[in-house]
């Protein structure tokens, strides 16, 4: 459902919700008829993602629908809006976990690059060129995937990331900063790329 079609479906439910609202209010809690109705009209999914299969409605829609159903019965766009609170909640679970995958992932490509180049240069060896291609890419891609997992989580966040008291804001200035060293920059993986295909680096440090 679109964000219009449930705001007419909730506009078409205030004749039920008036009628519903006593024995809503004598039950203290939404009846069985006024809550499938509810249900069907798409009042607990609003802001859910559209990757998730729900109408990921715009919040001035939303405050529209919660207003309109809370006009008929207070009880019944309180629930609608309590209920679309999980969507919000749920797509920033989804930001949360692939954050702490891009994370994750990159951490320990980036400790086995590590472990491999020092324990070939412990053995008294010259690493070989895919040891120094391997390692050159995986610090601009350590830079660059660090915030890009920021960047996900602020966006998720919304407005409340702009604040000082939300760490999000200080991590990603932080991350955009610290990808202005050669070491984070695109050109650092070209580099790379240049050393898997055997070209020398132009860099000494590589």
């Amino acid at each position: 459902m679109k964000g219009a079609e449930i705001l007419a479906n909730a506009v078409a439910l205030e004749p039920l919700l008036r009628e519903q609202a006593a024995e809503n209010e004598r039950l203290r809690r939404l009846n069985p008829t006024t809550a499938a109705a509810l249900r069907s009209a798409g009042a607990f999914r609003l802001p859910m993602p559209a990757a998730w299969g729900g109408p990921e409605i715009d919040i001035v829609t939303q405050t529209e629908i919660v207003e309109t159903l809370s006009r008929a019965d207070g009880s019944a766009g309180w629930c609608a809006m309590i209920g679309s609170d999980g969507g919000f909640y749920s797509a920033f679970l989804a930001a949360l976990a692939r954050a702490e995958a891009m994370v994750g992932s990159v951490r320990s490509y980036t400790y086995d690059n590590l472990g491999s180049f020092w324990a070939t240069l412990e053995a008294g060896e010259t690493p070989t060129m895919e040891q120094r291609a391997a390692l050159a890419g995986s610090f601009a891609y350590t830079f660059q995937t660090c915030r890009e997992a920021v960047a996900l989580l602020y966006e998720e966040v919304g407005s409340q990331s702009v604040y000082r008291t939300c760490p999000l804001d200080r991590h990603l200035r932080d991350l955009v900063t610290i990808g202005q060293h050669i070491m984070g920059q695109t050109r650092m993986l070209e580099m790379a790329g240049g050393l898997w295909l055997g070209q020398p680096s132009p860099l000494p440090v590589l």
